[in-house]
């Protein structure tokens, strides 16, 4: 048997690596789940909407200084609700799913409209 040559990979490794480790030292970021493409981090555990979007903000902020990510947000419906899922495509291949409770957000919402409009 003959293992695949990891080079081509070596910057999707990198990152996965950098992901887990970040968790590891981070409190309060939940474990991710991966997959060959992908680190979805799921916030729909947490009850309170300020704490879910504290959590959120506090993932971005870490993955956008760490790796660079640039987040896009879409609401999504799911058997279990409506969920906001942010996603960033790294360099590397990697996507990253941050995903949360699309109701814990809507205050997020209505601070980027002020934003935009001032």
């Amino acid at each position: 048997m003959t293992l695949p040559d990891p080079a081509p990979h070596a910057a999707l490794f990198r990152d996965f690596h950098k992901i887990y480790d970040l968790t590891e030292i981070t409190p309060g970021l939940p474990m991710p789940f991966t997959g060959p493409d992908r680190a979805a981090i799921w916030f729909t555990a947490i009850a309170y909407a300020d704490e879910a979007r504290d959590a959120v903000a506090t993932a971005k902020r870490i993955f956008a200084d760490a790796l660079g990510a640039v987040f896009a947000w879409k609401d999504v419906w799911t058997e279990n609700g409506a969920r906001r899922q942010y996603d960033a495509l790294l360099p590397s291949g990697l996507q990253v799913v941050l995903t949360a409770k699309a109701e814990h957000m809507q205050d997020e919402d209505a601070e980027e409209l002020a934003a935009v409009a001032a």
